[in-house]
């Protein structure tokens, strides 16, 4: 369990600390709503466009902290899957943490990407505290990160 509150805290502080020295940090507000509308900005990209590129410019690591992951057949997640089992077999290391809850509920996706080498995966309790880990946030190679509401699904 340490290791694990010791992998939340990290991440949390690289993503903080994402901009290289003497860098200014850049932010980009990404949107997503639901497909069988018709909102959206124009001009601001969607959140699907910035995660596929950002897996794919991945070159050492990638740290990955979802509520769930839960892929259907040809939905949204489905690129962006290949795309994280892609960066692994180009080496990339991959650390997946989800809530152990929903996991109970959506293991599938979380069980193949743990399989494929370079790829570690793994769930975390919070039922002691009555609580579940719902944040939703991903790094890439200690120097972007990726902050936001949308789940993996």
């Amino acid at each position: 369990m340490n290791a694990l509150k010791s992998f939340l805290v990290l991440g949390l502080l690289v993503g903080l600390l994402a901009a290289a020295p003497g860098q200014a940090a850049q932010i980009e507000v990404v949107e997503s709503f639901p497909l069988e509308t018709d909102l959206g900005v124009p001009g601001v990209r969607q959140t699907q466009e910035v995660w596929l590129e950002m897996f794919r410019a991945a070159q050492t690591q990638v740290d990955i902290e979802q509520f769930y992951v839960s892929d259907q057949a040809g939905e949204a997640l489905a690129p962006v899957l290949a795309s994280i089992k892609d960066a692994a077999a180009r080496g990339v290391r991959v650390r997946l943490l989800v809530d152990s809850k929903f996991f109970k509920t959506y293991p599938d996706s979380v069980n193949e990407l743990g399989k494929l080498p370079n790829v570690q995966t793994r769930t975390i309790d919070f039922s002691e505290t009555n609580g579940v880990q719902h944040a939703k946030f991903f790094t890439i190679d200690g120097q972007q990160s990726f902050v936001g509401s949308q789940n993996f699904d």
